[in-house]
């Protein structure tokens, strides 16, 4: 349960004191009282990831965390107290941060209960930091689009990058044919790029060196995973076409499935529910955050812009123990996003080779998410392949125009 104002413990007035930096009474007078405060987690012994969150307290009844990657605002409600420490629960993803609080200091773990392994990472943070990086001056500029491969020697790890440079500041992602890099953050020093995020279930540290105009360093995803990556200026550089990587197999004209919804109740493309209708079909989990952005814009567009004669519905496989477990993740998700089309769990796992065994019509699942398009009289007319979220700009908005016109298409036929 969150924390709140008007029932304070002298636990919960001592976070408002040293949280907030305020006084008891200034907690319970003040209308928003706002302190900055710059995180960062401990990948190994020589990576921290830095990040900038604030602490608010909303008009006398809640503290909130806010966490900032870029121009990406993360809201994390969920506060509350366990034994001698604080825990920041994430709203979506099965983490957390629990922390012991001294004045302006907080010590603890970052916990991702998604993780078989490698689940805790150190944290530490500091009020009143203002930037993430000690940065010095640098005549090098990264902007622009750059051609780039993680773990150089297979060409297969292919991926664009798209950075702005203003000053020393760096925002940007990384696009690939699976899904983008989300809101990435940094700064430039002296020769060296150096970029980052943490959204609840992304921790990721890219640094490289910039040298004859070509980039080569390190990427390191948490505490679990590290590959080099190297990457050259490139304006004309493309991916593969998101439509032509997944397809069905041989001798399946149709797509179908029968799993269960969040009640139990089995639910199959043959139900009336969607006789002669356009069907949208993504296939993802709650634990994927490109499947997150997808959620996003999925939701909005179906509570608010869908044709007649179109329904939705999402296949979850979930990295979960239970049933029930995944059903929870699922509700913690319709609740965040507004979701309301049917989502099923189609599995216990996002292992993708039992994905296959599940869905055995595609010819693979190459990513999370996986969205099919199906016509009113069942035949599938598009398969396309993961996500370009909010942090791609212009491949986001180019995909959303897409499928607004694509849908309206299937729906008028």
């Amino acid at each position: 349960m969150p924390f709140h104002a008007k029932i304070l413990s002298p636990f919960i007035a001592f976070l408002f004191v040293f949280l907030i930096g305020i006084s008891k009474s200034e907690a319970q007078s003040s209308e928003t009282a706002n302190s900055q405060w710059l995180g960062t987690l401990q990948l190994n012994d020589s990576v921290l990831l830095p990040f900038h969150f604030q602490i608010i307290n909303q008009n006398h009844s809640a503290l909130v965390i806010v966490i900032s990657n870029g121009t990406e605002k993360i809201n994390v409600p969920q506060i509350y107290a366990s034994h001698d420490s604080v825990v920041f629960e994430f709203p979506v993803f099965d983490s957390r941060i629990i922390a012991k609080v001294n004045t302006k200091t907080m010590i603890g773990t970052f916990v991702n209960d998604a993780r078989t392994s490698k689940k805790q990472i150190p944290f530490a943070a500091q009020q009143g930091v203002n930037k993430k990086y000690k940065t010095t001056h640098s005549k090098i500029n990264v902007s622009g689009t750059w051609e780039v491969y993680f773990d150089p020697s297979n060409e297969k790890e292919k991926a664009i990058g798209k950075f702005i440079q203003n000053g020393n500041k760096v925002t940007g992602t990384f696009l690939t044919e699976t899904g983008d890099y989300r809101f990435l953050e940094g700064a430039v020093r002296g020769d060296s790029l150096l970029l980052s995020v943490f959204d609840g279930a992304h921790a990721f540290v890219f640094a490289a060196k910039l040298e004859n105009e070509k980039l080569s360093g390190g990427f390191w995803s948490g505490s679990h995973y590290y590959t080099n990556w190297v990457a050259a200026r490139n304006d004309t550089v493309s991916l593969a076409d998101a439509y032509s990587l997944t397809y069905l197999n041989p001798g399946y004209d149709r797509f179908d499935f029968i799993f269960p919804d969040t009640d139990s109740n089995l639910v199959s493309l043959r139900d009336p529910r969607f006789a002669n209708k356009v069907i949208v079909v993504q296939i993802m989990g709650s634990w994927c955050p490109n499947c997150l952005d997808e959620t996003d814009f999925l939701s909005g567009y179906y509570n608010h812009q869908k044709p007649e004669g179109v329904e939705f519905v999402a296949l979850a496989f979930e990295k979960a123990d239970s049933f029930s477990k995944a059903t929870a993740n699922l509700a913690r998700l319709q609740a965040r996003f507004d979701i309301k089309y049917p989502m099923l769990v189609a599995g216990l796992t996002n292992n993708k080779a039992a994905v296959s065994l599940a869905l055995p019509a595609l010819n693979h699942l190459m990513s999370y998410p996986t969205t099919l398009f199906v016509d009113k009289k069942g035949v599938v007319r598009r398969i396309h392949t993961g996500f370009s979220g909010p942090a791609t700009g212009v491949e986001y908005d180019k995909f959303k125009s897409e499928f607004a016109r694509f849908v309206s298409t299937l729906a008028g036929e």
